[in-house]
């Protein structure tokens, strides 16, 4: 009997139904697991709640990700039942990827909401030449980064196509030298860290410099 008791004691703990990784599926994939989910609340008590955490690739991806889920939720019976993180606003731990759960009665939400509107993005802007008449110039590429929080200083990641990398890597800028006569573009890309991953800020930003000779 007691054992019985202890068993029924037990406190709910929430179940997870899908995982969306957005840098291997599609949004109609997205679309798919939160219809299931949605299906799978609406034959469930009252009581059940359901809880999206979105983790998207950035911060463009994670809005595109809540409004979708948005949208489909508030054309259900469940929109009342269900919560769905916000990007921007802080939560105790971050999910890898974007998770889908069941929340029966008695049991947490797997992540806890702690606050919203703490978080301040900065603005990151990259700057070169668009078009250049020489295919062996040298090309500069700048990235400014104004306002924002970083703990430790923001780094920069660079990567580049159509070239290679002479000076800079690390730094705000860099040097580049293309490829040679079949160039027709040099594409440079920086990464920005030391971000608040939690702001689902956008950290990357890409400038393309076109090849025309004369």
């Amino acid at each position: 009997m007691l054992a019985v008791e202890a068993f029924a004691q037990e406190k709910p703990i929430a179940i997870k139904i899908g995982e969306f990784d957005d840098r291997a599926e599609s949004m109609s994939a997205f679309s798919k697991k939160v219809e299931l989910l949605i299906n799978k609340l609406a034959n469930e008590p009252e009581t059940t709640r359901a809880f999206i955490a979105i983790k998207g690739l950035n911060r463009e991806a994670s809005l595109g990700l809540n409004k979708t889920a948005k949208d489909m939720v508030s054309k259900s019976k469940t929109e009342k039942r269900t919560e769905i993180t916000e990007p921007g606003c802080i939560y105790d731990v971050l999910p890898e990827k974007t998770e889908l759960w069941l929340i029966p009665k008695g049991a947490e939400t797997p992540y806890k909401h702690l606050s919203c509107g703490l978080i301040s993005c900065p603005t990151l802007a990259l700057h070169g030449k668009a078009i250049v008449n020489r295919i062996d110039e040298t090309l500069y590429f700048t990235a400014n980064v104004t306002g924002g929080y970083f703990e430790d200083g923001a780094t920069y990641v660079w990567s580049v196509k159509g070239g290679e990398i002479i000076d800079g890597q690390g730094e705000p800028y860099i040097t580049v030298k293309a490829n040679g006569s079949r160039t027709k573009e040099v594409i440079a890309t920086v990464k920005i860290g030391g971000m608040d991953p939690r702001g689902y800020c956008i950290d990357s930003q890409t400038y393309t410099t076109k090849i025309i000779p004369k």
